[in-house]
């Protein structure tokens, strides 16, 4: 074998062996280097993914937010609506002049039959303070009992509690029938609660409690914010 021959064989088998030995090494660098530019590639990628998730979560949010905002807008005028369509009619009615003799317990007002009246309706002071109802109807004039008349009953709740109670009236109308483990007090509001009348309409407050009197109950007077032997006009709520 001539000399070149040997040297061509051993150059040939160098370069087998180094590749064996290098081959493996230059695949992990090679491929940790795509992983390494895959990562920097796919970097972007997800941050503008993450951005656009973000940004459509803040507008799905923003449209409920709105939608929200409409429906509880929708839901009280629904409310206003229902309140008005099941709400009373109020006519305004003049109030005859009973002097010299100023009664309060009974009143006559200037529409009757004519205008439709029943007997029943209640009649307010202002359009909200309870005055009494109609208890007789004649062609064009009513008479009303108010809650100054002995004979006048009216169930009605105390205070933010709403404790039931009972209206007597009279000069100075009285509560009845309270329990008497019920907290009331002087300045407690209190409101109708009888079917016959518009629910919640205001009467008065407790003057004052009266003095136990044996009975299972507590009483308590009543304060009027109105004189009703100076009244000109008054309403009556058509039911």
């Amino acid at each position: 074998m001539s000399q070149r021959k040997f040297f061509i064989i051993l150059g040939i088998l160098f370069f087998m062996t180094a590749g064996l030995f290098f081959g493996e090494r230059v695949q992990i660098v090679v491929g940790r280097t795509g992983q390494k530019i895959g990562s920097m590639l796919a970097s972007p990628l997800l941050i503008v993914t993450s951005v656009s998730r973000s940004q459509s979560l803040r507008e799905t949010a923003d449209t409920l937010t709105v939608e929200n905002e409409a429906l509880k807008g929708e839901i009280k005028a629904l409310q206003k609506t229902s309140l008005l369509a099941r709400g009373p009619q109020i006519r305004e009615t003049r109030v005859f002049s009973s002097y010299p003799f100023n009664h309060r317990n009974l009143l006559m007002i200037d529409r009757g039959v004519d205008e439709g009246f029943k007997t029943g309706w209640g009649v307010a002071v202002e359009r909200s303070l309870l005055l009494g109802k109609i208890i007789e109807v004649f062609p064009h004039t009513s008479r009303v009992q108010t809650i100054f008349d002995a004979d006048m009953t009216l169930p009605v709740k105390i205070g933010a509690q709403k404790i039931d109670a009972l209206l007597v009236g009279g000069r100075i109308p009285q509560l009845t029938l309270i329990e008497k483990d019920a907290s009331i007090f002087p300045g407690d509001e209190v409101y109708s609660s009888g079917s016959n009348f518009p629910y919640g309409l205001r009467v008065g407050e407790v003057l004052e409690l009266l003095p136990e009197s044996g009975s299972a109950f507590q009483e308590a007077s009543l304060k009027i914010p109105y004189d009703a032997g100076n009244l000109d006009t008054v309403f009556v709520f058509i039911l």
